[in-house]
């Protein structure tokens, strides 16, 4: 009887876990463990710069440490950063046996403010970073945050809303609804989102990044006044200024198809861009401001609209809805 009983409990043990067998949960987007690039590590010793070693760093940002301790000598180290491989490259924090530099490239000005802590307010490598530490102690451990994107790297934008993604101008299906007038107001386009910072978005959204920059929100807001459709983004998941590359979009549906308004450095018709510090995180991040004539918009007394934003901050390789 008990050889019975024992059998019935491992069996009601069994039937639910075949009865959900098939039912996976949704897997998550798993970060890359391959290398792009190494930051090659020298310290000046004796009026020499003497390489010390390097560390290897994929597009997701980590910290990974190297010891200089053999190498320094006296109260003062001065260390070289730089750059072998790979594409962009960023640091977020470096720190000496956990204390901060004195200085960062002969001052302390904004790429020191940066490297104080791990914050992702990144700074790019570029032609290299050279660090002053006094000396604190005796073990000479360099911790070193930051991330090294591929040579090649998407074209996906982040699309809002997310059914969008990825689709091309013609493509779009999904949109936002405004209606004209329901917040009016006028917003000057010059990359300072400052007069909205009080107001409650018309939109936000989390997304997850594939690129290695911040998941985080974006937010966006909409109004207008007699003359303009005004649209602010706060992208606050693209924390790198890649020039050329970055831009945002607006798409409105018309009765003429969908219209593309699009804002970047270079392109500045219908608006600004920035990459500056909000009130949302606290890093620096890529916004845009969009003043659109409202005669572009036919005589609707609502509007369709869409949004794109771009800034090697880019769509995963697999959305999830």
């Amino acid at each position: 009887m008990k050889r019975v009983f024992i059998f019935v409990l491992i069996l009601m043990m069994i039937i639910p876990v075949q009865a959900f067998g098939d039912v996976l949960p949704q897997e998550l987007p798993k970060k890359e463990k391959s290398i792009n690039g190494v930051f090659e590590i020298a310290a000046e010793i004796d009026n020499q710069w003497i390489k010390l070693g390097e560390l290897g760093f994929g597009k997701f940002q980590e910290t990974k440490e190297i010891d200089c301790g053999d190498y320094l000598k006296g109260e003062d180290a001065l260390i070289r950063i730089t750059q072998n491989g790979g594409g962009a490259s960023y640091l977020d924090a470096v720190f000496l046996d956990g204390v901060q530099a004195v200085k960062a490239n002969g001052s302390e000005g904004k790429v020191l403010s940066k490297l104080s802590k791990e914050d992702l307010d990144v700074t790019p490598v570029e032609d290299g970073i050279t660090l002053e530490f006094k000396v604190s102690g005796n073990n000479g451990i360099l911790s070193v945050t930051g991330r090294i994107e591929p040579v090649d790297i998407s074209k996906e934008p982040l699309q809002f809303p997310l059914l969008n993604t990825p689709k091309n101008k013609d493509d779009i299906k999904e949109f936002y609804t405004y209606e004209i007038n329901s917040n009016f107001g006028t917003v000057i386009a010059d990359g300072n989102i400052e007069e909205i910072k009080n107001k409650e978005p018309f939109v936000k959204e989390f997304r997850k990044t594939g690129s290695g920059h911040p998941f985080g929100y974006v937010y966006f807001w909409v109004m207008n006044d007699e003359e303009n459709l005004y649209v602010t983004m706060d992208v606050t998941v693209d924390n790198t200024y890649d020039g050329d590359k970055d831009y945002g979009k607006v798409y409105i549906n018309t009765s003429e198809g969908i219209k593309e308004y699009k804002v970047s450095v270079p392109e500045t018709k219908w608006g600004n861009t920035s990459f500056t510090y909000t009130d949302k995180v606290p890093y620096e991040h890529k916004v845009y401001e969009f003043k659109i004539p409202v005669i572009e918009l036919g005589n609707q007394d609502e509007i369709e609209i869409a949004f794109a934003v771009y800034g090697t901050a880019v769509a995963p390789d697999h959305v999830y809805f």
